[in-house]
């Protein structure tokens, strides 16, 4: 699972409001792509907040290191005692922005939870100063040096969602549901249960839907993404198969184990607290894997050099004692 833009929305909400006037106390590493931050502040009770490349959540389980993170050395030596003074979005980009301050300083960790995710350092200028994954494709370019630029933005915005964005649909014969989802940048998950809110069909061919299909689209598309983004929740881990999400909302999803809890943020700290230390174990188990197979390599190499001294010292002794002596080892 990842972050929705529309989930996100509610999260840098959620975080800006807590952490107003923390700074920052710690900052620890977790795994290579995900960094530990306490929070401190002189009367409220310490906040640990987790940035990772699959998202930004406020943790309660205790994480062990599982392996260094090349950032936070360089976080440490910036950010330590400076205040997270805001936390932004733009639009309903899965972009963060968070902007620390302090001791005349100024520096915006901005986090990226798309493709790979990624996590970058900049100054108040936006120059990168330290990131996770360097990026060189046509339309971007991210190293140490440059100045951050967003990726160009793909979609229509689903918070100003109106009737006049589906005039293109009359010419359109993918399925509402594909059509929906792509136009406006939303996960298939929340694409469909807009759907089923406004009770249309997911394969319809996007030229066959109805003017009245249309508007309650758009209403349902309102009422799900307010609910969201404004904290109206009643969520819930939902598990299909083997595999687990987390839901601001209640859904319908068929064949799935659902269960209440407390709150979205509690959720995700669940969910995906449970994905890096699974990542972690199998991180550790592969490095011992490689291990026990150099260690094999090395047992079958000095097998080997073993039987070859073994056959000459042989041999050497054979001709020794063809020759009257003890060959090898003299006397």
């Amino acid at each position: 699972m990842g972050l929705a833009g529309i989930e996100l929305a509610f999260l840098v909400k959620e975080i800006s409001e807590k952490t107003r006037d923390y700074y920052v106390n710690n900052i620890y590493s977790i795994n290579q792509n995900s960094i530990l931050f306490k929070l401190h502040h002189p009367e409220k009770p310490d906040l640990f907040l987790v940035v990772s490349s699959i998202g930004i959540w406020f943790t309660g389980i205790k994480i062990e290191a599982l392996e260094p993170n090349k950032l936070v050395k360089r976080l440490r030596d910036d950010l330590l005692r400076l205040k997270l003074n805001k936390i932004e979005q733009i639009d309903v980009e899965r972009i963060a922005y968070l902007r620390f301050s302090g001791f005349d300083k100024e520096f915006v960790l901005i986090c990226e939870f798309f493709g790979d995710g990624n996590i970058l350092l900049c100054n108040k200028e936006s120059k990168v100063l330290a990131l996770l994954h360097s990026i060189q494709v046509r339309h971007r370019e991210l190293h140490v040096g440059t100045i951050y630029a967003q990726p160009p933005q793909k979609g229509l915005n689903i918070l100003d969602i109106t009737p006049q964005n589906f005039s293109d649909l009359k010419t359109i014969s993918t399925s509402i549901a594909k059509w929906f989802g792509r136009t406006f940048g939303l996960p298939t998950k929340y694409a469909e249960e807009i759907l089923k809110m406004a009770n249309v069909g997911f394969d319809i061919p996007g030229n066959s839907i109805t003017e009245q299909n249309i508007n309650d689209i758009v209403s349902a598309a309102k009422t799900l993404v307010g609910n969201i983004t404004s904290g109206n929740h009643t969520p819930s881990i939902v598990k299909t198969g083997d595999e687990f999400d987390v839901y601001p909302i209640q859904v319908s999803i068929p064949d799935s184990e659902q269960e209440p809890i407390p709150s979205f943020m509690e959720g995700l700290d669940r969910v995906f607290s449970k994905i890096i230390l699974e990542k972690g174990k199998q991180t550790k188990t592969g490095s011992l894997d490689k291990k026990i197979a150099e260690g094999n390599v090395i047992r079958n190499t000095l097998v080997m050099v073993a039987g070859i001294f073994l056959a000459m010292t042989g041999l050497a002794f054979l001709d020794g004692v063809k020759g009257g002596g003890l060959g090898f080892w003299p006397y």
